[in-house]
């Protein structure tokens, strides 16, 4: 189980480092789905907008959501 604002997440027993903190995530069960918490990012970065990922068990990122031009104002 993660709580928010960990900066990791487990899957499958294997625990995986993040660069930022989460707010939340879904487990489903081979990989899990991040949300990113959005004030971890500077004001203007790019990847803002795609603060929720998709990894597998070990640590791969899957997918990122596409962007969509959203940025922290």
């Amino acid at each position: 189980m993660v709580r928010e604002r960990d900066s990791f997440v487990e899957i499958d027993g294997n625990r995986i480092e993040l660069d930022k903190s989460v707010e939340s995530s879904i487990d489903l069960g081979d990989k899990v789905i991040v949300l990113f918490y959005v004030n971890d990012y500077e004001v203007g970065d790019m990847m803002v907008g795609r603060n929720i990922v998709a990894y597998d068990e070990d640590g791969n990122e899957l997918w990122r959501v596409e962007d969509h031009g959203l940025r922290r104002p």
